[in-house]
């Protein structure tokens, strides 16, 4: 198809060229069908060599005895590590295993942990809500909070606080301010400054005062069962996975570009099997063959688990 597209308006012009003649679309369910194709292909390549979705930061600090770091703020977004390059280079480089938290591995590896620095560290890596970051808001207004420093807070975070009551005084009209500690949770839709601009709204009748603490409350952190004792500095290698498509403007990852044709492919077989379209099978074995053709490239330098053949993995999914 020519040159890589570049923005996911690229990849909405091309599905409709092709997809208009058979029905008219609407955006949602393109950009839904854009993802299933972006998430497809993501997998198709991962599966044959998940090094190529890496990436690393220098000067990461692994903390003495700390069996919980927050790797929210990392970009690209943080999926899983794989080393740690300890600097000065002397130090043996720390391997990182994967166990969930509930394994007999995790469980083991917590109990027997001994003094020393381990060349292994056994992890888990968690998302959800975890209180995070505190700051005490500095003025509130419908919809705006002011913090000390917005950097704290990402564009997307959670975020909660809480909303007190108010007095009322004698003889005054009552408002719809709660006359209990409520609890307030939204989201970081913007920033302008250190000024939040949060969703939902906070009601212009609601009295958020000076000092209330704001908290993060959605964070990404690398659990730890066994952490080294000695402070560790280095360069941390981790794999990300690109996050899904949100709107039209964002920027395609390059890797996934250069294979727009499968992207398309399978896109269009899921946005024309929702009408029982008759070229959407068609389609699909496109996407199939660019796959294949893919796995076919790579598969020089895939390992044992890939999905090329003789791998561990080959004939799953």
């Amino acid at each position: 198809m020519g040159v890589p597209f570049t923005t996911v308006q690229d990849l909405y012009i091309a599905l409709r060229s092709i997809s208009d003649h058979s029905r008219p679309a609407y955006d949602p369910e393109i950009l839904g069908a854009l993802n299933f194709g972006y998430k497809e292909t993501i997998r198709a390549i991962a599966s044959v060599r998940s090094e190529l979705f890496a990436s690393f930061v220098n000067s990461f600090v692994l903390p003495a005895n700390t069996k919980e770091i927050d790797v929210t703020m990392l970009d690209p977004p943080f999926m899983r590590p794989t080393r740690l390059m300890a600097t000065p280079g002397s130090m043996t480089p720390i391997l990182f295993r994967y166990r969930a938290l509930h394994s007999q591995d995790y469980e083991d590896a917590e109990l027997i942990q001994q003094a020393g620095t381990f060349n292994w560290m056994i992890y888990d890596v968690l998302w959800g809500r975890f209180p995070g970051v505190q700051q005490a808001i500095v003025s509130a207004t419908a919809g705006n909070i002011t913090v000390p420093d917005s950097s704290k807070f990402p564009f997307g975070s959670y975020i909660t606080m809480p909303i007190p009551p108010r007095q009322i005084l004698d003889g005054a009209a009552a408002t719809a301010q709660p006359f209990y500690v409520d609890t307030y949770y939204g989201m970081v839709m913007g920033k302008n400054g250190n000024i939040l601009q949060v969703y939902p709204s906070i009601p212009s009748n609601w009295t958020i005062p000076a000092g209330t603490l704001v908290t993060q409350m959605m964070r990404v952190i690398l659990r730890i069962a066994n952490p080294s004792q000695n402070q560790i500095t280095g360069q941390l290698w981790y794999q990300y996975r690109p996050a899904r498509l949100v709107n039209f403007t964002e920027i395609i990852d390059p890797l996934i570009a250069e294979h727009q044709d499968m992207l398309l492919y399978y896109a269009l077989h899921q946005y024309l099997a929702a009408v029982n379209d008759s070229e959407a099978s068609s389609y699909l074995q496109k996407a199939q063959l660019l796959k294949s053709e893919l796995m076919q490239d790579i598969e020089p330098l895939s390992g044992q688990n890939s999905e090329a053949i003789d791998s561990a993995l080959w004939g799953l999914g």
